[in-house]
């Protein structure tokens, strides 16, 4: 190991030098990049997809690389994801397969009122614990039911499918088609792709070397902790009304605080108290962060961050002009009904937000 490598495992509160961060966000993207590819198989007797982009120096390396997983959103699709954020150009350039696995999907409505919804089942957002608050007031309109769904409480809004078991074996078909490093395989969601990415660390911690979780919490009373040792990133916007930091009310529904979620699981992991974290990128973008270090294993931590500006957005990851809910070409048979998102030539790309999550991530391994 070189001593950079030795130099770059240590807390994220010391490791300016070692941040792959490399400057001002990008602007005026100038190319497309090559195709994702797409797979599908058959889970719970419905055909499911999800979308690999491989950067092309890395195809011809005999070195395993790292894994980044994405999860989009509610209503969001995958490849929509991936335009609305531009993460293929930041895999490309940091260097990591990114693999983009496909929410459950239904139309709603007819005509012009017609919506396709998309959603993970995070094991929480359907499920309403004896003793914790309730998901939702008494005046808010349910949420459209997901047909795979027997019935829907009031506040159930999420997927009925089994999404930890489709997540897994996503993660078995990536490692056995691509040359990938399992111990090097890294998840990151953002709003109900967030919940579900808490889920997967909870109840499949072994799966990842480090998970990041923006603006999402799970639903009252499902604070969850991970089943083995694994560090977390929290990012959160002081200005969410969605999904509020705070757990209160937000767009209709309650959630966890972030200081419950990231304190459940780090006291899990038995870490101190939390402390303030300098980092370059967080520092340059005025995001209030702190860290609980010195965990029970080794280097890791859980480190929680709000910008105090954003909404419900990913800070410092944005295409502009584009929506979440369109499709590229790589599924529009999959999903002809849904615009094709608007080409990225000449669109302002900020990318400081995956910079901040992947100086993060690849610090860790399984």
């Amino acid at each position: 190991m070189t001593m950079r490598r030795i130099a770059c495992v240590l807390a994220m509160a010391v490791v300016a030098a070692c941040t792959t961060y490399t400057g001002p966000s990008l602007s005026g993207l100038d190319h497309e990049l090559q195709p994702m590819e797409r797979r599908a198989f058959t889970h719970q007797g419905v055909t499911r997809e999800y979308f690999v982009f491989v950067p092309p120096e890395l195809r011809d390396e005999d070195v395993a690389a790292p894994v980044l997983f994405h999860l989009h959103g509610y209503t969001s699709t995958a490849t929509g994801y991936q335009a609305y954020h531009g993460s293929n150009y930041h895999a490309q350039k940091a260097g990591y397969i990114a693999v983009y696995p496909q929410g459950s999907h239904f139309f709603t409505g007819t005509g012009e009122m017609s919506q396709q919804i998309t959603s993970w089942n995070d094991l929480a957002g359907n499920i309403e614990l004896e003793n914790a608050r309730r998901h939702c007031p008494d005046t808010l309109q349910p949420a459209p039911c997901p047909p795979e769904c027997d019935s829907c409480t009031r506040c159930a809004w999420t997927s009925c499918y089994d999404d930890v078991g489709f997540l897994k074996e996503v993660a078995t078909r990536v490692d056995e088609e691509f040359n990938t490093d399992p111990s090097r395989r890294y998840l990151l969601g953002v709003s109900n792709g967030a919940m579900m990415a808490l889920r997967m660390g909870c109840a499949r911690s072994k799966l990842f070397g480090a998970v990041v979780a923006v603006i999402g919490q799970l639903a009252p009373g499902h604070g969850c902790a991970p089943s083995s040792d694994l560090p977390l990133l929290h990012v959160a916007g002081g200005r969410d009304n969605a999904v509020r930091p705070d757990g209160g009310l937000g767009s209709g529904y309650y959630y966890e605080s972030v200081s419950d979620t990231v304190n459940i699981w780090a006291d899990a992991m038995d870490c101190a108290a939390p402390t303030p974290l300098r980092h370059p990128i967080a520092n340059s973008h005025a995001l209030d962060c702190s860290s609980r270090q010195n965990c029970r294993t080794g280097n890791q931590e859980v480190v929680s961050c709000i910008d105090p500006t954003e909404g419900h957005r990913f800070p410092g990851q944005r295409v502009t002009g584009v929506p979440a809910t369109c499709v590229t070409a790589e599924q529009q048979a999959s999903m002809p009904a849904i615009d094709l998102c608007p080409a990225p030539i000449g669109r302002t790309y900020t990318d400081w937000g995956l910079d901040f999550a992947w100086d993060f991530l690849q610090r860790y391994h399984r």
